[in-house]
């Protein structure tokens, strides 16, 4: 990671806790959450949303509020994208609506996660872009769509999880991701090497750490789950362990 994203995060907190104002930032990507919980000592408090909870991507807010003696919402809005006629609409994927937004010369931190249901896509984006989305984009690929704020309550299940059982030789990081994507221990290990692997937004290279009930981890390139905790044992005594997988 590069100095520069954290002197911009130290530029934001010196902001906030001198000028007694809440900062924010654009949408930070599970690295740069990393790197921002590595630096927390040098930091003013901060808070992460990304617009519903379970988002990868997410805001960071500086101030606290019982210094401030206020509150302020994160300036994220969910901007709803469907087909105008869903008769005729494609099969779009998460990359064919990131890249339709971003060919209207909007960066990838404006954006936060993109949620696909059926046919029709939930994407949290900064306030300021809003509008101009929900104006602006009217196609993708061959699908004429059409897109409308959507008002999001705390609470509403945008995400899709999927209830499944895998067997796993221990509770280690590298044992039950192998379970859950079928993969080999030295497969597992090169992408902990790689750094492709978050347990609860931070990046883990320890390929023997415990999970813990409600841990959330997430592997690039494959996707993300909850470990929901240990079930039963087998009769070989390996374990049989909860999850859900985010669809």
């Amino acid at each position: 990671m590069d100095n520069y994203f954290i002197n911009h995060m130290e530029d934001l907190s010196s902001k906030a806790m001198n000028n007694g104002i809440f900062t924010f930032s654009n949408f930070l990507n599970e690295e740069e959450i990393n790197e921002l919980f590595i630096h927390k000592k040098d930091l003013t408090k901060f808070t992460l949303f990304g617009g519903a909870e379970g988002t990868a991507r997410k805001m960071v807010r500086f101030g606290d509020e019982e210094e401030l003696y206020y509150s302020e919402d994160f300036p994220i809005e969910t901007v709803k994208i469907e087909p105008v006629n869903k008769k005729f609409a494609e099969t779009l994927s998460h990359r064919d609506y990131l890249g339709a937004i971003m060919n209207l010369s909007i960066e990838r931190e404006l954006i936060g996660d993109i949620v696909i249901r059926e046919n029709e896509a939930f994407v949290f984006v900064t306030r300021k872009l809003s509008s101009f989305i929900c104006e602006n984009l009217t196609r993708i690929k061959h699908t004429d769509v059409k897109c409308t704020l959507t008002e999001f309550e705390e609470g509403e299940n945008l995400f899709t999880l999927e209830d499944n059982t895998v067997i796993s030789s221990s509770l280690r990081a590298d044992c039950v991701i192998c379970a859950v994507y079928n993969l080999s221990r030295s497969a597992a290990e090169s992408l902990f090497k790689s750094k492709k692997v978050f347990i609860n937004s931070a990046q883990c290279e320890n390929t023997s750490k415990q999970l813990k009930e409600n841990d959330t981890i997430s592997v690039r390139g494959y996707g993300k789950f909850i470990y929901c905790g240990e079930i039963s044992s087998t009769k070989k005594g390996r374990l049989k362990i909860g999850i859900k997988i985010y669809k």
